[in-house]
């Protein structure tokens, strides 16, 4: 009968590590500097995949990512490196609901400082 029990209890056990290092991983990820600037790496590669531009930014600063973030020297540039938008800092609430579900929504979006550059193309 014990040795019944033998192959439960390691399932039982594998099952808790494999938790264990999936809850060790998310707070690596969204409470530390390191995780937070992988995390910010992929968001912003997802978001330059949706628009027409690139993304640059020099830092992020969250207590936790589970509900924002603040960006720190942000620059949106054109295809032809034109700015559209800097800004000193840009702090952004969203779902990490829906980030995981893929969608990225924001909640709220504060900027400071920022310079907005508009223009008008030949198509009018």
């Amino acid at each position: 009968m014990a040795r019944g029990r033998a192959p439960l209890r390691i399932s039982g056990l594998v099952i808790l590590a494999l938790a264990g290092g999936a809850i060790s991983t998310f707070l690596l990820l969204t409470r530390t500097s390191v995780g937070q600037a992988i995390l910010l790496e992929a968001a912003l590669r997802r978001v330059e995949r949706e628009i027409n531009g690139e993304i640059l930014v020099s830092g992020i600063r969250s207590s936790g990512l589970h509900r924002g973030a603040r960006l720190l020297g942000v620059r949106v540039n054109a295809p032809d490196g034109t700015p559209l938008l800097v800004a000193d800092s840009v702090e952004a609430e969203y779902s990490m609901r829906g980030i995981l579900r893929g969608d990225i929504l924001l909640a709220g979006v504060n900027l400071w400082r920022p310079i907005v550059t508009i223009t008008r193309s030949v198509e009018g």
